[in-house]
């Protein structure tokens, strides 16, 4: 640990053990922190130390699924999200991260915050919507952690996660959201499961989407990217985009690599640490980064 701070937001700065191992005194720190005062240092902990490539691949399935919802997809599909999908994937997960990076305290983060509420004040989101959305972002990522992560999530995280998103969710103005993270899973699952009817663009969105995810992806995981993504496709998902879930010895492969990938994280970590936004690279963006001002496809 280095004797310096952070302002984004304030505490110390860890190094990997050794170079190359997960440094321990970071889950230490979290368990001192209180889960709801504190929740800004403890995502921006989770995110930049403990689960950045979790969090990540939970935020890109989330955003992956987004065409299931009936209305999303038919205000994406008029917004000529088609003709600009990688740009509009690139701005979202760049605002995302920041404030999560950030939390609301910082002028950056609470820039990112202001900036994603003025893009989905040009289309008509119904606040069910919205729910459903911020019941995703709270949900997704702790059962990506809980299932494919190289350690579990503590009660405190998980706890922390959903205070963050919740004040998150007061600042987009949305109303009557989950009182807790199981009503937030009840809230995600009862819709899933009973939802029946899909938007006409929902296919060719799911087609655009995923193609996206592939061309995003370099060499030579392109090679495998399309079995990868969809190895994750069941249920509403598959309804939606109209295609049939792979079986399960196609997608057990999927699994088992995320597993091991996560195992050798325990003692193998050469990814930046800490994960920085600003210095993430973006195929949209391959001169830089944007501001949070530049961020969004208009």
């Amino acid at each position: 640990m280095q004797n310096m701070t952070l302002s984004i937001p304030k505490g110390p700065v860890y190094r990997k053990r050794y170079g190359f191992m997960p440094n321990r005194r970071v889950s230490k720190e979290i368990d001192s922190l209180d889960e709801k005062q504190d929740c800004q240092r403890i995502v921006y902990l989770m995110l930049s130390y403990e689960f950045t490539h979790e969090i990540i691949s939970a935020l890109d399935f989330a955003y992956l699924a987004s065409g299931v919802n009936k209305n999303v997809a038919d205000i994406l599909g008029r917004a000529h999200y088609l003709n600009n999908g990688l740009r509009r994937y690139d701005d979202t997960r760049f605002l995302i991260l920041k404030f999560l990076e950030c939390g609301w305290d910082d002028d950056a983060g609470a820039a990112a915050i202001e900036k994603m509420n003025t893009i989905h004040s040009r289309y008509n989101i119904r606040n069910e919507d919205f729910v459903l959305a911020l019941c995703g972002f709270i949900v997704v990522p702790v059962f990506w952690i809980e299932n494919f992560g190289w350690r579990k999530i503590t009660d405190k995280e998980r706890q922390a996660w959903y205070n963050f998103w919740i004040k998150i969710g007061y600042q987009m103005g949305i109303d009557k959201m989950p009182r807790s993270y199981q009503e937030a899973k009840s809230i995600l699952d009862t819709t899933y499961q009973n939802q029946e009817e899909f938007s006409l663009r929902s296919r060719e969105l799911g087609d655009a989407t995923l193609a996206v995810f592939i061309n995003k992806s370099d060499y030579p995981f392109r090679l495998v990217a399309r079995w990868y993504y969809r190895a994750f496709y069941e249920g509403a998902m598959c309804q939606a985009y109209g295609v049939k879930p792979l079986p399960m010895w196609a997608r057990l492969p999927v699994f088992l690599g995320i597993k091991v990938h996560a195992w050798m994280r325990k003692v193998l970590n050469f990814k930046r640490y800490p994960f920085v936004v600003s210095e993430q690279k973006l195929k949209s963006y391959p001169d830089g980064l944007p501001s949070v001002d530049q961020a969004g496809v208009e």
